[in-house]
């Protein structure tokens, strides 16, 4: 007995059949696809308005207790501050700072912010940043301060309240064939040569990346946040900025948000220096505005005693 070959009808109802199945599945799985599509598209719409939200967050303004130090550094003109007709005189030796830092760790009282009085052996570590930098430094009359332009461009700059220790490049203008920009820092700390160098009268300002997960140019200033919720806590913050030969300290006094399309340079009156990141994550379309006062000067290793005319 011989065996019947399928008929076309039901070899075209099995080819039918897969046909759908195979439809079938791919209806499933163009389903699930736009549906974490679109669960994805809503977790970053309420990403992006959580971090909007929470802006305000880092805007802040150092403590009165915190800036004692500062105002003493910089109103006090003596003339001895100057050696030889110099910009800074002899550096050696000259911090009326130092005996006044020592009794404020001794004798902390009101020096040592709330945050901290009910555990300040935890909070020592970096409470003692402050104490150490400023004891290296020594401090500024304002008459004595250099022009603009006069001193070297910056090389480095470091805060350790925050771990940052990178290296500074002066960021070049690119024609965009209908406008100009500045390039964008690529693992470093991009410094504007069209305003003031370290140390200089007038406003230095740096750019770096809080991320760069396109480009891949670093993530210089990614705890650059972190300085707002320090302000508060009454931590002094210090930058130390140097150009190979001197090396500068700046104390960070406030923190700002502006939206991208609105930032521009400028002249905060005295001498200064400007940070700036990109916030929120994943939008950046505000600046994190980080500014800070010229408060010391130190020579560095390779340097001589006396600084001579710069």
């Amino acid at each position: 007995m011989g065996i019947k070959p399928p008929s076309v009808n039901k070899m075209a109802h099995g080819l039918l059949s897969r046909v759908m199945n195979h439809q079938s599945r791919m209806a499933w799985v163009m389903l699930i696809a736009g549906t974490l599509m679109i669960a994805l598209s809503i977790s970053i719409l309420f990403y992006g308005w959580w971090g909007r939200s929470q802006l305000d967050e880092l805007v802040s303004t150092a403590s009165v207790n915190e800036t004692t130090a500062e105002g003493f550094l910089l109103t006090s003109d003596r003339d001895d501050r100057s050696v030889d007709g110099t910009g800074f005189g002899h550096l050696e030796n000259q911090n009326p700072l130092r005996s006044m830092i020592r009794v404020a760790v001794m004798y902390p009282g009101e020096n040592m912010p709330p945050t901290v009085w009910s555990d300040p052996a935890g909070r020592e570590a970096i409470l003692n940043i402050p104490v150490t930098i400023t004891d290296e430094y020594n401090s500024m009359s304002p008459s004595n301060i250099p022009e603009r332009h006069t001193l070297a461009a910056p090389k480095t700059i470091q805060i350790d309240s925050i771990g940052l220790n990178a290296k500074v490049e002066s960021l070049r203008i690119l024609n965009l064939e209908n406008s100009f920009a500045y390039e964008t820092p690529n693992n470093v700390v991009g410094h504007i040569p069209e305003s003031s160098n370290a140390g200089e009268r007038g406003t230095a300002w740096f750019f770096g990346h809080l991320q760069s997960p396109i480009r891949g140019e670093g993530s210089v200033f990614s705890e650059l946040p972190k300085i707002p919720d320090l302000m508060r806590q009454g931590i002094p913050i210090y930058a130390e900025v140097d150009n190979g030969e001197l090396a500068f300290l700046y104390h960070l006094t406030s923190t700002d948000i502006v939206h991208g399309d609105e930032l521009e340079l400028y002249e905060t009156g005295g001498p200064s220096i400007i940070l700036v990141t990109c916030v929120p994550v994943l939008f950046y379309d505000h600046r994190l505005v980080v500014t800070g006062d010229l408060i010391g000067v130190k020579k560095m290793g390779n340097a001589s005693n006396n600084i001579g005319p710069m």
